[in-house]
């Protein structure tokens, strides 16, 4: 496959630092690999069950509409993420918010590429329009499911381009200080390698269970 057709997807970084997970695996034969490609995409855009892809991502995340709304169905471009971190269990808990930006499928070269975009996005619960976000609007996060012919390729890309300063939701010093710690220690940078690798373990298992 052509990295130049993943860089030219990528949205472009100015600053911050850069993470990447490549997960690769080979099927028995192009129909199973064509199945478990459907697999994969279909969980990444099942937003409301990566909950589900246990014991990998220690967040809780629910797919919503622009005015907050919960949503029960598969995502879509322009739908938001909420995120429910799970180490704020009091009444006052912190959330998250993420914007999918762009959903979309190319065939390049023979080779299938599906990738999701998101990006920090603003609270929709609040009256005035606030960013509840933790990372700077630049940041982005990006999944790919690629396949060519019987090999498959996983991958995510975190643009983290800084922390906001100072950190929007927080309501005491000692809270902005953990959640720096929190997030810049790569909190999500983990929780988004866990998420691919379990989608990527139940969907081969799902393809075997499929053989049997």
């Amino acid at each position: 496959m052509n990295r130049t057709t993943l860089d030219n997807i990528l949205p472009k970084q100015n600053k911050g630092r850069k993470a990447k997970v490549q997960l690769s695996v080979t099927s028995n034969s192009v129909h199973e690999a064509t199945k478990l490609y459907e697999f994969l995409k279909l969980a990444l855009v099942d937003v409301n069950n990566w909950i589900e892809f246990q014991p990998g991502i220690n967040l809780y995340p629910r797919l919503m509409n622009r005015t907050g709304v919960h949503l029960r169905r598969m995502a879509q471009s322009g739908d938001l993420i909420k995120i429910i971190l799970p180490r704020w269990q009091s009444p006052g808990r912190l959330v998250d918010w993420r914007e999918i930006v762009n959903i979309e499928e190319r065939l390049t070269d023979n080779t299938e590429i599906f990738f999701i975009s998101i990006v920090p996005a603003l609270n929709p619960e609040m009256d005035l329009p606030e960013a509840s976000h933790f990372l700077k609007p630049e940041s982005s996060v990006t999944f790919f499911v690629i396949r060519d012919q019987e090999k498959l390729q996983l991958e995510v890309h975190t643009r983290n381009e800084g922390l906001n300063s100072p950190l929007p939701g927080l309501k005491t010093k000692l809270q902005t200080i953990m959640m720096s710690v929190f997030i810049a220690g790569g909190f999500y940078e983990a929780q988004w390698s866990r998420l691919m690798k379990s989608i990527l373990k139940y969907g081969m298992l799902h393809i075997r269970n499929a053989r049997q």
